[in-house]
């Protein structure tokens, strides 16, 4: 199995193509330095603090798009073997031959080769994993599907939320969150 890295770039690289690939791999990294308000009794202040990135990732089986989920995109080889198994797509990981990743606009292509055992039993459980809650990505069958343009229009008043439910979320957060 090779391990997972982003498309192969031109041997003739622009200046453009320099900063293209410079966002490119910053876009991989599972997180991100973002600016941050810390609010507490004292008041607010405003810092720059590292923030996991998740980022549309398609899994695509010996060239057919299966599933899109939301994912950190650190360890992709790591996701796609423990996808693979838990769903009864691999028996075991030798069953597969290769993982290759792919920088697109839109997320990453995950392109999983498997032996043929797995993409029989693959194509007899196929089925259609949309999810109702959640994201709204989860199940779509490729980045394309998943990714539609944002509606910036207002879709009303937002929910109030208690800044007590705020602040006993953010101090658990560490317990059933690592990254």
């Amino acid at each position: 199995m090779t391990s997972v890295k982003a498309a192969q770039e031109p041997l003739e690289l622009t200046a453009r193509d320099d900063e293209s690939k410079s966002e490119q791999a910053e876009s991989l990294a599972p997180t991100q330095i973002k600016q941050v308000q810390l609010v507490c009794a004292l008041g607010v202040t405003g810092q720059r603090e590292p923030v996991a990135r998740e980022i549309a990732v398609a899994l695509i089986y010996n060239g057919i798009s299966h599933v899109v989920m939301i994912a950190s995109p650190g360890d992709l080889e790591a996701l796609a073997l423990g996808f693979s198994l838990s769903a009864g797509i691999i028996a075991h990981a030798r069953e597969i031959q290769d993982i290759h990743c792919r920088y697109q606009p839109l997320g990453i292509d995950v392109n999983i080769t498997v032996n043929a055992r797995a993409m029989s039993r693959l194509k007899q459980q196929r089925r259609n994993m949309t999810g109702l809650t959640g994201c709204g990505l989860c199940g779509t069958g490729s980045l394309h599907q998943g990714m539609r343009p944002i509606n910036t229009k207002s879709q009303g008043k937002a929910e109030y939320i208690e800044f007590k439910d705020i602040q006993n979320a953010v101090a658990n957060l560490e317990q059933w969150q690592t990254l």
